[in-house]
């Protein structure tokens, strides 16, 4: 398995545990959690922690205050 596939799975496993259907934009909010886990977390060692990481750090980049 690719670390994009497993990236994938670790983002669907996400929607699920927080009840949401998989949102129509899937495809630009992995690529971006995709590349935030490649150039933040260590390249061999990393976990479920970090993908969730890219994904609030997604969620905030959205966000407008």
């Amino acid at each position: 398995m690719t670390k994009k596939q497993e990236v994938t799975e670790l983002l669907i496993d996400i929607f699920d545990r927080i009840n949401i259907d998989t949102p129509s934009n899937f495809d630009e909010i992995l690529e971006f959690v995709y590349e935030d886990v490649c150039t933040s977390a260590h390249e061999t060692d990393w976990s479920d922690s970090d993908v969730a990481i890219a994904f609030r750090r997604f969620i905030q980049s959205k966000t407008t205050i």
